[in-house]
């Protein structure tokens, strides 16, 4: 192979493997979000059966509250 056509493959060959590095970067900050918003849906899931719970115990007490409002 010419001198040319070496220095061609080799700067082919970095900027290969600098392309590989930056996705393998991306991913790793993919998969670290990815966890983070599994971890906000599992906490939102978990707040909106508190508030229901609640939503549900003040109809459950609403009756108790308007006969001592009487």
């Amino acid at each position: 192979m010419s001198g040319v056509a070496e220095k061609l493959r080799g700067s082919l060959e970095g900027y290969l493997a600098r392309s590989a590095a930056e996705l393998d970067e991306r991913g790793v900050l993919l998969a670290h979000r990815a966890s983070e918003l599994e971890e906000e849906a599992a906490e939102l899931v978990r707040l909106e059966t508190e508030l229901e719970q609640r939503r549900r115990r003040i109809e459950e007490l609403r009756p108790v509250q308007e006969e001592l409002d009487r």
